[in-house]
Order: structure tokens, then sequence, then C-alpha cells
């Protein structure tokens, strides 16, 4: 997950590492460290969705199949389009939905 800080912080990890995060610098975490700087941290922090090409895999979380992942066929400014691997058809979902990209 790629965060951003809307003020600066000081993150810390776990084992105690502590790291600045600047506004204006995105940081890439792992998911369950970042939703939990979102929870801990709310409007101090935001997430940015994952930068998305043409051609590249996906993964995202879907409120109907859960987890899936599928080829980026096109890509807007908020969403994505995808072959869906479950229904066979075009498909857009929001970017706010992709989880990781390949």
């Amino acid at each position: 997950m790629i965060v951003e800080a809307l003020k600066p912080l000081i993150l810390k990890f776990p084992g105690g590492e502590r790291r600045p995060l600047q506004p204006g610098q995105p940081m890439e975490l792992p998911d369950h460290l970042g939703h939990k700087l979102l929870a801990k941290a709310p409007g101090k922090v935001r997430a940015l969705s994952p930068a998305v090409t043409v051609g590249q895999m996906v993964m995202w979380n879907s409120p109907l199949f859960g987890v899936l992942q599928a080829v980026a066929l096109a890509v807007a400014d908020k969403s994505v389009t995808v072959f869906h691997p479950l229904t066979e058809q075009e498909a857009t979902i929001p970017l706010a939905w992709i989880r990781e990209n390949r």
C-alpha cells in the first residue's frame, strides 16, 4: 500500500525502527501496516492509488467475489477495466479496490 502524510509524522515500525513520513513523499508499506496506520492516524495520512498500466496484472478486493486478479485492459483517472476472471466479461473497477499490482 502506498501512503502519504498530510502533515509530517514519525512512523514507528515493529522492532522499534522509526522513519519520517513527509507530505509529498509517498511511502510504500505492507498492506497490513498501511491499514493499521490509516486507522491510527485518520486525517493525518491517506492511501494513494497504485500506479496501473495497460497490460499489467492487478489484484483487487471485490465486494462480491473476494480477492481477484486480471490483466488491466484500460486505465482511466479513477478506474481500471479488466476482463473479469469469473464473469468472463469486461468490468470496470475503482482504483480504490486495487490491492497490489505486478
